[in-house]
């Protein structure tokens, strides 16, 4: 059941994910359209900017542009000879740069789409006067900032404001030389204002659709996850709940059939014991060979069948484990004096290292014992006779730690990962010809886990292995 809820969490994950992907699509999208929009206002606004200052820069580079001074046309009073008069008595009026670009800012005026205003610090004309937001970008300039663009309220609107600039050139002399401006000097600037709200109304719209669109996106990706994916889970969770059933059926299959082996093959291997022991009358040489292989096959069969029925409990969930206080000193010593024999008779030392003042722990005595039993026995398997293999318990903080060292072949590092599961063999071979079921192993991290603990291995190939678990407090 845990893993069909973690199977459900990846693929609810993989969709928040997936969907979060789709959302910051949409959101980059959106904001690349918004800075596109501004940057066609911006590039708008450079472009009036430069046709004023090409238009200007003609004006100046003729002298100024004179014009027939027909009624409504006034002369430039800041000029000191404005008009001149032709050879058939006819008055024309100068329309100097400055004059031409407040011209002009009128005429766009009245068509509300944009304005130019030409502004500096040092005035001739009153009517050029710069506002607060020109005067700061005219210091601006000042101090070798080329352009200002912002975003201001105007009459109840909203306004696009873009200026630069005005540098004192040679065209610039016939107007401006009381000023005393140097070539290349900032003598003013020409701020251009366009109207912003039909902008502001397009990124509105924008924001608006790709919103509809990421909601839209949003819903046929959960409604594809529901039908396809959760289906899928129910799916899943029914063959789930059906692999359970099987699976608990195959253990007491397992366990039924185990149990009902392992009387007769106990009878089986008793008689056999009664036979080598001369018990029922003397036998010759190949007749002793023949039993004695035979017992060997039996005992190799029930140990199987026991390790049957322990993973069988244990899968099942019917492991009990009878819990009691355990001194470890005589414990331990029990269990050294026990398999000291069997190593002693393959020519192998096992000791025994215990740490002074160890506490007593609660477990189940029978259980720990097959632990340790099986680590020692596999030591001693894979073990060259002349070795040595050593037993020994310390305590680190609340845990008791049991390991099993032996002076052995050593594990190769990739087969370590899967030693503990079910059926597990190593490339490494007995030292003595001994087999094994593959299921001690996965026996003992399986007990220990049921009492509180850990197991863990660490081996090198040609020096020896250690198994180590540990016994909470």
């Amino acid at each position: 059941m845990a893993k069909q809820t973690s199977v459900q969490t990846y693929f609810l994950v993989g969709g928040l994910l997936l969907l979060l992907v789709f959302l910051s699509a949409f959101l980059g999208m959106s904001v690349r359209q918004e800075r596109l929009i501004m940057s066609q206002i911006h590039s708008s606004a450079e472009a009036m900017f430069d046709n004023i200052v090409l238009t200007r820069r003609w004006n100046a580079n003729y002298g100024g542009v004179y014009v027939l001074k027909r009624p409504g046309v006034e002369s430039n009073p800041y000029l000191e000879r404005p008009d001149i008069q032709s050879a058939d008595g006819k008055t024309y009026t100068m329309k100097n740069p400055a004059l031409m670009t407040r011209e002009i800012s009128q005429y766009a005026q009245e068509t509300g789409r944009f304005a130019y205003h030409i502004t500096s610090l040092k005035l001739i004309n009153p009517s050029n006067v710069p506002d607060e937001w020109e005067q700061n970008a005219l210091q601006m300039f000042e101090r070798g900032i080329h352009e200002r663009r912002q975003i201001l309220p105007l009459n109840s609107q909203r306004v696009y404001r873009f200026m630069r600039p005005l540098t004192y050139e040679k065209g610039c002399v016939a107007c401006h030389a009381r000023q005393g401006y140097e070539i290349g000097q900032v003598r003013g600037g020409i701020s251009v204002t366009l109207p912003f709200d039909r902008t502001a109304a397009m990124l509105r719209t924008n924001r608006l659709a790709m919103t509809a669109l990421a909601v839209a996106v949003s819903l046929v990706l959960g409604f594809v996850l529901y039908f396809f994916v959760w289906r899928l889970m129910n799916q899943l969770s029914v063959q789930n709940v059906r692999l359970l059933e099987l699976n608990d059926l195959k253990n007491r299959f397992l366990g039924i059939v185990a149990h009902d082996l392992r009387n007769p093959i106990a009878v089986f291997k008793g008689y056999l014991g009664f036979l080598l022991g001369g018990l029922a009358g003397p036998m010759s040489n190949p007749q002793e060979d023949i039993l004695q292989q035979m017992n060997t096959t039996s005992k190799r069969m029930l140990t199987l069948i026991n390790d049957l029925l322990d993973v069988s409990a244990i899968e099942s969930g019917k492991l009990e484990l009878d819990k009691r206080k355990t001194d470890l000193v005589a414990f331990l010593q029990d269990l050294h004096a026990a398999n000291a024999i069997l190593a002693k008779g393959k020519s192998i030392d096992l000791t025994l290292h215990l740490e002074p003042g160890l506490p007593e722990v609660t477990c189940d005595q029978n259980r720990i014992s097959q632990v340790i039993n099986n680590l020692v026995t596999n030591a001693i398997k894979f073990s060259h006779p002349g070795t040595q293999t050593a037993l020994r318990v310390e305590r680190h903080g609340q845990e008791v730690e049991i390991s099993v060292s032996d002076q052995g072949q050593g594990i190769p590092a990739e087969e370590i990962p899967g030693l503990f599961a079910d059926f597990t063999r190593t490339s490494v071979t007995p030292t003595g010809g001994e087999r094994s079921t593959g299921l001690g192993l996965s026996i003992v991290k399986r007990l220990v886990e049921a009492h509180g603990g850990r197991v863990w291995v660490e081996s090198e190939v040609g020096k020896g292995s250690t198994f180590s678990f540990t016994l909470p407090v």
